[in-house]
């Protein structure tokens, strides 16, 4: 089994994270944003998710007072409290993280529609995508329709079918991802101006 891009996560915490979902008790937790600013949280545990190689805790956030998702490689401690742990039905955890795409929780707010050539259609296909989402042919190209909340990791993965993929709609994905790939051609540039071959 060959992984790509997993993140390393500490044992302790990781056994500490399970320990409170089983024994169904909060945790306090040190958690480090994506620029690395450390914040402390309540949180109650609610499901363990292997998501594309990598571990999340899907938990209600005390401070925030909302369900969030957290990743377990950005949790520099957790520590088991003595409070139970507030407590979600199935129903309503599905509700809030498993109807948008990819990682991202929330409601869906926004529909894609994607059209991918020829070139790379049949494996396009083949993907589940979304549970939601809806494919037709058209001629040898694929139509691919799919809800979102958050368009990050979207954009990622229509970024690695670049070129193979036109976004119709809606008009921000489209520019968000023009942006992206002039951003990228800059900044080639850029680095290429500076290297002496």
């Amino acid at each position: 089994m060959l992984s790509v891009g997993r993140r390393s996560i500490n044992n302790v915490v990781y056994q500490q994270v399970t320990d409170a979902l089983f024994g169904r008790k909060q945790i306090e937790i040190q958690y480090a944003s994506i620029k690395q600013t450390i914040s402390r949280r309540s949180i109650s545990p609610q499901t363990l998710v292997l998501y594309r190689d990598n571990w999340y805790l899907d938990a209600y956030c005390h401070q925030r007072q909302q369900l969030r998702t957290f990743m377990l490689s950005r949790i520099n401690s957790a520590v088991i409290s003595a409070e139970d742990a507030i407590e979600f039905n199935n129903h309503e955890l599905k509700q809030h993280f498993h109807n948008s795409y990819g990682i991202f929780s929330g409601e869906n707010t926004h529909t894609a529609e994607l059209l991918f050539s020829a070139h790379v259609a049949h494996q396009v296909a083949q993907q589940q995508w979304h549970p939601h989402a809806k494919g037709q042919w058209h001629g040898d190209d694929y139509q691919l329709t799919l809800p979102y909340n958050d368009q990050r990791e979207l954009l990622r993965d229509l970024l690695a079918y670049a070129p193979d993929v036109q976004i119709m709609a809606p008009a921000e994905l489209k520019e968000a991802y023009f942006q992206r790939l002039k951003d990228a051609l800059s900044k080639s540039e850029a680095y290429s101006r500076t290297i002496k071959f």
